[in-house]
């Protein structure tokens, strides 16, 4: 029993170094990968309460989705080689969740107070994150915290 517990905590810290270790080689994507990497960046980022005063400009949400769609199908018919099992199920996550929402025809579900807010949102930025993750891509803390070009909480270009 003690053997097991041993090889239990010796692969826990393995697994945290090599985690470290992903995350400093981190590599921003290129070419369409970069197109669906801001997307998803942006969508694992929760919205900042807008000051008292600023307008908020509607539509945000949807066109979010939109530019994920895009971004997506974009990715998939650019692959010269398919990405292994763990990064093509992460996508389908995000996805499925995805059209899940436009499919519940929810107003509410659209409003930047709902992605600030939203326990739905909690989950579409979890999973991007996690796309993210497999992907080896910089997160969300890495570029408010670094020097890259993204800047995780403003908008997506094309």
């Amino acid at each position: 029993m003690s053997d097991r517990r041993v090889s239990v905590s010796a692969s826990v810290s393995v697994s945290a170094s090599e985690s470290a270790s992903t995350s400093a080689l981190a590599v921003e994507p290129t070419g369409r990968a970069a197109r669906l990497w801001r997307v998803l960046l942006e969508l694992a980022t929760r919205p900042e309460k807008p000051a008292p005063g600023v307008k908020v400009v509607p539509g945000r949400s949807e066109n979010l989705v939109l530019e994920f769609d895009e971004a997506y199908t974009a990715f998939v018919e650019g692959f010269e080689r398919l990405p292994d099992e763990e990064q093509l199920l992460a996508l389908q996550r995000v996805d499925a969740q995805l059209a899940g929402m436009v499919r519940a025809q929810d107003a509410e579900l659209w409003t930047e107070r709902a992605r600030r807010e939203d326990g739905v949102w909690d989950e579409v930025r979890e999973l991007a994150e996690g796309v993210i993750r497999v992907f080896g891509w910089p997160g969300v803390g890495e570029m408010k915290a670094g020097s890259g070009s993204c800047e995780a909480s403003g908008g997506v270009g094309g």
